[in-house]
């Protein structure tokens, strides 16, 4: 079994991602930390990431990454947020990740 959300309605669907860093743990040179969202067929265990942010390690005020966007899943596909130094990640109000139906393909339910 994957980890990650599994989507139990085929339908549209926006998809959004915020990660929050933390800034004393952030490499004081210049490096990029990247966050994606990844999409994982349960048919041919294909996966596509769908959605891509980078963060480069200078430390600014704002030390965080969003990105979302518009999908068609099918019943039983996996959805799963990556982060290339998960030791980075400040776990808070700050850094989560979600899903919205925007419709249901009627013809099709599942």
């Amino acid at each position: 079994m994957e980890h990650g959300l599994v989507i139990q309605y085929t339908g549209m669907y926006y998809i959004y991602s915020s990660i929050r860093f933390i800034s004393a743990k952030l490499d004081t040179q210049l490096k990029t930390y990247t966050t994606h969202v990844q999409h994982i067929s349960p048919y041919d265990r294909s996966n596509t990431i769908l959605l891509k942010a980078e963060y480069s390690g200078s430390k600014t005020f704002q030390e965080s990454t969003f990105t979302g966007g518009v999908f068609f899943l099918h019943a039983g596909d996996v959805i799963q947020v990556c982060v290339s130094d998960p030791g980075v990640v400040e776990i808070s109000e700050s850094t989560y990740a979600g899903l919205i139906m925007l419709g249901s393909d009627s013809k099709n339910k599942g």
